[in-house]
């Protein structure tokens, strides 16, 4: 087998394999021996057929599209071998000759990761206390998801609900026909479209209304006018508990006044902030690590990143690839043009990625089996089946399922340190060098 290798730009590297006369009887042979099984000769039991009679019958180009099938993976895996080469991805494969079997293999390698000085990139706090007036705005909105709507004849306003019929088209295209919708008339809603509450609120029971409104536009795109038609069937007025110790217990959960209403508010309200806070610092550390760092990867990797996405939003429809064909239908796209809109998005998910695998590498973070074990325990504690635990035990400690829990744990130490690093936090990593002496030098000690 002769093997050259030329080296593309993006982790890439192509393998020019020419399969030699002794590789390439050992594929005829294989080729002879898979079909000779299949092959129904006249005069001839089936399998019995000598070679050169079932090639002259079947054909040689026949055999040669056989032995390629056998071939080119088999002296694929040995260029492999024989170049060091660790592939992380399919390859790209292209057969430029059957005579001798020749061909072309572009094949994506391991990304290089270059960081900057990310040590010492600070994020500053920003602070994440709870305000009453925020309370104020979370104990109204539950005391509207308490209402009691009665039904009332007269025109709608603004906080109704209300139940309408729904024609909406942009040019000759129907995007929204729904009978029986019950809608609540909300000046903040965008649903079915910004300002809905508006041109609604005054029809009356048994109204029917016309209007355009401007459809919400998806990224890149304008606004596109849609004409609206709306049939009003009934109008619903909210009646509205007094905020008092009373609606506090009303809600359950243990809540005994408004007080304790309020206190477990304020607790729930300072651990959204306090994730939306570390989100932020989080995503500022990043992007300042990917200004200052080099990061060459193959495209595969983005293709891969894309191919989730697209699973992601055909799963809200149907599965499998109809119900990818379901999305691009919906919003009236090819596949080509989709996955060219998410490339950026993907781009830079790859990017933070491997730049986040590489810190944590340069950080040292490992996990040990005792912290799966431990995340183990603590899953099962939250099972509520006590009869299955031993049976979810079993399946939490199969290979997969650890390595799968050993990567959220490892993700978690990774940016909890990088969270550390972003605040002045973080202890000095010691360098090889440092390590490798204090580990001689308790050696020693022991030693002595």
């Amino acid at each position: 087998m002769k093997v050259t290798k030329d080296t593309l730009e993006n982790s890439q590297v192509v393998l020019t394999i020419e399969v030699e006369p002794p590789e390439m009887e050992e594929a005829m042979t294989h080729a002879y021996r898979h079909l000779v099984k299949k092959a129904s000769i006249p005069g001839f039991r089936k399998g019995k057929t000598p070679r050169s009679i079932l090639e002259n019958y079947l054909g040689k180009a026949t055999f040669l599209e056989e032995a390629i099938e056998h071939a080119v993976p088999e002296a694929y895996r040995k260029a492999l071998e024989e170049q060091k080469i660790s592939a992380i991805a399919r390859p790209q494969i292209e057969v430029t000759s059957t005579e001798p079997i020749r061909f072309k293999a572009t094949v994506a390698i391991r990304p290089t990761v270059t960081l900057g000085d990310y040590r010492n990139i600070r994020v500053p706090s920003q602070a994440t206390e709870v305000t009453d007036p925020e309370i104020d705005r979370v104990v109204e909105r539950l005391r509207k998801e308490q209402a009691t709507w009665q039904p009332v004849e007269r025109p709608a306003q603004v906080g109704d609900l209300v139940t309408v019929d729904i024609q909406a088209g942009a040019g000759d295209k129907t995007v929204l026909d729904q009978k029986g919708l019950q809608l609540e008339l909300s000046q903040e809603s965008t649903f079915p479209a910004a300002g809905f509450a508006d041109k609604v609120a005054g029809m009356s029971k048994g109204e029917h209304r016309e209007f355009s409104l401007p459809l919400q536009a998806r990224a890149g795109e304008e606004a596109q006018e849609s004409a609206f038609k709306v049939s009003m069937s009934e109008v619903k007025e909210g009646k509205l508990s007094e905020i008092n110790d009373d609606f506090a217990k009303s809600l359950g959960a243990g809540l005994e006044d408004l007080a304790a209403l309020r206190e477990r508010l304020a607790s729930s309200l300072k651990a959204q902030a306090e994730e939306k806070e570390h989100l932020r610092v989080q995503n500022a550390f990043l992007e300042e690590a990917v200004k200052s760092s080099t990061v060459v990867y193959p495209p595969v990797l983005v293709d891969s990143e894309i191919d989730g996405a697209l699973s992601e939003q055909a799963r809200y429809f149907q599965q499998g690839r109809d119900g990818l064909a379901a999305y691009l239908k919906n919003i009236g796209k090819t596949e080509a043009e989709v996955r060219e809109e998410l490339k950026p998005q993907a781009a830079s998910h790859v990017v933070r990625s491997l730049i986040l695998s590489k810190m944590a590498e340069e950080e040292k973070i490992a996990v040990e089996p005792a912290e799966i074990d431990a995340e183990i325990e603590r899953m099962l504690q939250l099972n509520q089946d006590k009869d299955k635990v031993e049976e979810r035990r079993k399946f939490l400690n199969q290979p997969a399922t650890r390595g799968s829990i050993e990567r959220a744990i490892f993700n978690r130490k990774a940016v909890e340190r990088l969270e550390q690093i972003a605040r002045g936090e973080a202890a000095e990593q010691k360098t090889t060098e440092e390590s490798a002496t204090e580990e001689k030098t308790g050696n020693e000690e022991t030693i002595e």
